[in-house]
């Protein structure tokens, strides 16, 4: 009968109820977003500025953006149109920015000749949202020029692309402007 007394009143004293350490409550981590995998194609429009140069960009340039990886917080994005490519991870927003490095653009004559080519820098900043992906591009490093009556030269521009299209066989037209006097 003792033995039964005593374990009734082990059973009471340490069954039912929770313990509190004290310590600070588990952080809550917000989710993060799985971006749709695949090809997403749209326009790329690009605006120059220039000593004696011409905005020629009266159609948009095609743009390209390919989302790699089912991990969510660890997938990347291509981006690529005419002489350009480059990649960056996904941010858990669907935030990217991609640098391009050193880039050519062609200067062009009347008669689409080749007169000088300029180099510089850009950055993409983009975000995707649900099947699409939208951004802003901006020099970072001013175009110089290979002819000195040519540039310095900027350019601002923004895209915007949509998931599920194919890729078309080749980029479109390359990124050109026009001099004036030529």
């Amino acid at each position: 009968m003792v033995f039964t007394i005593l374990c009734a009143i082990t059973v009471t004293a340490c069954g039912g109820g929770s313990s509190n350490s004290g310590g600070a409550p588990a952080p809550v981590l917000p989710a993060i977003t799985l971006f749709a995998t695949g090809l997403y194609s749209g326009d790329l429009i690009l605006d120059f500025e220039g000593n004696n140069i011409v905005d020629s960009s009266d159609d948009p340039s095609r743009i390209f953006l390919e989302v790699l990886g089912v991990v969510p917080g660890s997938q990347q994005v291509g981006i690529s149109f005419a002489q350009f490519s480059g990649t960056s991870s996904i941010g858990p927003d669907g935030e990217f920015s991609i640098p391009s490095g050193i880039f050519p653009i062609r200067i062009l004559d009347r008669n689409d000749q080749v007169v000088s080519t300029c180099r510089g820098e850009m950055l993409f900043d983009g975000i995707f949202s649900d099947n699409s992906v939208s951004g802003s591009v901006a020099t970072t490093m001013i175009f110089t020029c290979d002819r000195a009556d040519l540039g310095p030269l900027t350019l601002t521009g923004t895209f915007e692309a949509s998931q599920g299209a194919a890729k078309l066989a080749g980029f479109g037209r390359d990124v050109t402007v026009r001099a004036l006097n030529f």
